[in-house]
């Protein structure tokens, strides 16, 4: 009955490994404007990635092509409008962002939210 103990330390190194995510909420079919707004966040979504792979899991969603999927966690996490990028541990909210006009910035205060 090996059911009892052992692995415990290796679950909670996973969990806390695997509890901060961020989703990056975009709309590909919307007007020019907010097209332009998703594709400057994408990228930026893109270096943080890069640079936190290993401590957060990332994903982007657009709603209109991914409704299904998009709808429940906008409501989830009470986004509007996009681009936004939530950034969570489980149910958490830890940052949402909806400003990506710098990089600088939104690297700044992503890093501070999963510290």
């Amino acid at each position: 009955m090996s059911a009892r103990g052992g692995g415990s330390s290796h679950a909670e190194v996973t969990e806390s490994e695997q509890s901060l995510s961020a989703i990056l909420f975009v709309n590909d079919l919307s007007c020019p404007c907010t097209r332009e707004e998703c594709r400057d966040a994408q990228k930026i979504l893109q270096t943080l990635k890069e640079d936190s792979s290993n401590r957060v899991h990332f994903e982007s969603i657009d709603y209109e092509l991914q409704h299904e999927k998009a709808k429940p966690l906008m409501e989830k996490f009470g986004v509007i409008d996009v681009p936004v990028l939530v950034v969570f541990d489980g149910d958490r909210i830890l940052w949402k962002c909806k400003d990506f006009s710098d990089e600088n910035a939104v690297r700044a205060r992503f890093e501070e939210s999963i510290r």
